[in-house]
């Protein structure tokens, strides 16, 4: 429901204005950003010049602890944050220029804590920098990620609960786009113009209401406020109000007055005044409660080219130095990368198009050398590459690859046998099929089947647990099942965990945490941009589920659309002292370049699972 009341404006805002303007009520009082008049803070009684020169656009949020806005610095062509504390105190902060001429603004703040500023050119780019505010007033800016926009688009919100960017196309109309720095992209258009199919006329702008937005109309018979409501992920017109006395509205700000009230003003740029309403919303806020977050301690170089690239990691841990591990990552258009645990490039081998690997410990002798095995998944031939790693020094080395009948060999692991020692290799296909073989140095050209058995649909992400004898295999949009690993086992899937809930398909990499006393398997649920954490032996009961975010003290993104995963319980040194986990990211920002692979200490991981525990289910 919205009605309208008129709201008292200050008289120092009765005054007419020169170009464009905008007001925000903040504390009681009014900031104003205007062409004419430049900067100020406006109250009952009290008025302040900020900072003379030419201002507009204006955004706010209430960011830890004291309310935050920013404004344009038309002259310098740079965003400006004002701070206003508890006690009134203002400071007035510039940020570096961007290379671009900045057309709209907004301020966000995500689920998991962060503030994001958006910048628009009005040639169609919207870019995203996450903001940092210092106990000593400084702001600190850092550029996350670009998105392409339509042409002309200068007026922006954010919807903080739906992380969503709001958008206005002035011939079109409003449209929202992912505002989570690791979203995919893609956009919904929430409300259309008339020739598009809609009601609006000419929208102006756009600010957020809680579950629904407002837009300004510069309407044929006259402006008016169009207030749209959330239901069932839709939204839905709710109610307009006409504008009094309107020539040229630009700006719209909304604030909260209570839970049933708030306060709209609108500025006209060919009155030069400052219309307000006040307006009936009865629409309660419905709160999001993000997953827990863990943070990236290093990441690995990107790979060499855009696009789907990277997919799948492993962990080869040094059996006699572990902080000279290495960790492989599958390129799918060329090969096998090598990285040390600060996330250099040790080494490439250009084998094909590689996707899944896995590794084993088994000090076996190849050339008078002592080695441990990788293998990988060849989409090139569909056939299996087997690799030797040094145990002293690392380097890997192709020595033979085994021919497999699947037609799109797809995912892969390795399974080392309790029972008789034998190294084993289990590769699918996109139909389902999963077939096993045996691994021998003297005969890996020649290995044939041991067995097959099928999942209905499509899988990729495997794991052997070499002491229970199971083998976890995802079905990407069901879930996770396990079989016996052992060849002559009966190979009769059995479901852990199906889609649905903290599960959202594809399900993707899939890989074993052994501690002490429990075994801990850990899922990417890449239709969430999340992480699994389930026990690893029935009833499989939920131990976490977090998201990997920004590390901005680092500059390392966050991590999102993961394919493939690894992680180890080894000690591998001082930085990763109970293991790491190690994840493909398929965006990866700050700034953008192509894909690559985080490495998380498990103690970030253990510390959210135990919160997770002790509080009873996830």
């Amino acid at each position: 429901m919205v009605t309208a009341h008129t709201v008292a404006v200050p008289s120092s805002l009765n005054n007419e204005f020169q170009g464009n303007a905008q007001i925000l009520p903040i504390r009681e009082q009014w900031l104003l950003a205007s062409e004419s008049q430049g900067l100020q803070i406006i109250g009952a009684a009290t008025h302040h010049v900020l900072s003379e020169g030419r201002f507009e656009l204006l955004d706010r949020r209430f960011y830890k602890g004291h309310h935050l806005a920013v404004s344009y610095d038309i002259e310098n062509n740079q965003p400006v944050f004002i701070r206003i504390s508890d006690a009134d105190k203002v400071s007035v902060s510039p940020l570096s220029s961007p290379n671009f001429q900045i057309d709209g603004l907004c301020l966000q703040n995500s689920h998991d804590g962060e503030l994001y500023l958006w910048l628009l050119d009005g040639d169609g780019r919207a870019e995203q920098w996450w903001i940092q505010t210092d106990a000593d007033q400084t702001i600190r800016s850092l550029p996350v990620r670009q998105l392409s926009v339509p042409p002309e688009t200068s007026q922006c919100a954010v919807d903080d609960e739906r992380e969503s960017l709001l958008l206005v196309e002035e011939g079109l109309g409003i449209w929202a786009y992912p505002a989570h720095p690791e979203d995919d992209f893609k956009r919904q258009l929430l409300a259309a113009t008339q020739p598009w199919g809609g009601s609006l006329e000419k929208p102006m702008d756009v600010d957020r209401l809680s579950n629904g937005f407002a837009v300004l109309d510069d309407a044929h018979s006259g402006a008016r406020l169009v207030t749209f409501h959330w239901r069932n992920g839709v939204p839905v017109r709710a109610a307009e109000q006409a504008l009094k006395d309107s020539d040229e509205v630009s700006t719209l700000s909304l604030g909260t007055v209570s839970q049933e009230f708030v306060n709209a003003w609108v500025y006209d740029e060919g009155l030069g005044q400052v219309q307000a309403l006040k307006l009936r919303w009865s629409e309660p806020l419905k709160r999001v409660v993000p997953l827990p977050q863990v943070v990236a301690d290093i990441e690995t170089e990107p790979m060499p080219g855009f696009g789907d690239v990277a997919d799948d990691p492993a962990i080869w841990v040094n059996p006699t130095r572990a902080d000279q591990s290495l960790i492989l990552g599958t390129n799918k258009k060329g090969g096998l990368a090598s990285y040390d645990l600060q996330g250099r490039q040790r080494q490439f081998l250009p084998l094909g198009h590689l996707n899944n690997v896995d590794v084993r410990s088994v000090d076996w002798t190849y050339g008078g050398d002592s080695i441990d095995v990788a293998a990988a998944t060849n989409r090139s031939d569909n056939s299996i590459s087997v690799l030797a790693i040094n145990r002293s020094s690392g380097k890997l080395e192709h020595i033979s690859s085994i021919a497999t009948p699947l037609p799109e060999i797809y995912g892969f692991c390795l399974y080392h046998s309790p029972v008789d020692g034998g190294l084993y290799a289990f590769a699918n296909d996109k139909s389902g099929l999963y077939v096993q073989y045996r691994i021998d140095l003297e005969s890996a050209n020649e290995a044939r089947p041991l067995r097959q058995f099928k999942l209905a649909s499509q899988p990729e992400g495997c794991v052997a647990d070499d002491k229970t004898q199971r083998l976890f295999v995802g079905e990407e949009a069901v879930g996770v099942w396990w079989v016996g690993a052992e060849p002559h086992s009966e190979a009769v899937p059995r479901q852990v965990k199906a889609v649905g809930g903290s599960l959202t398909a594809d399900v993707e990499g899939l890989a074993l945490y052994h501690a002490q006393e429990e075994t801990l398997l850990v899922i990417s649920s890449q239709g969430s941009d999340s992480y699994l954490v389930l026990e690893a032996q029935a009833p499989w009961r939920e131990r976490g589920h977090f998201r990997i975010g920004i590390n901005a003290q680092r500059g390392i993104d966050g991590s999102s659309e993961t394919d493939g995963l690894a992680v180890t319980s080894q000690p591998l040194g001082p930085d990763f002292p109970t293991g790491v986990l190690v994840v493909q990211d398929g965006r990866n920002v700050m700034p953008q370049q192509p894909q690559n692979f985080k490495l998380v200490s498990w103690q970030q991981v253990e510390s959210r699972l135990s919160a997770s525990h002790e509080g009873g289910a996830p």
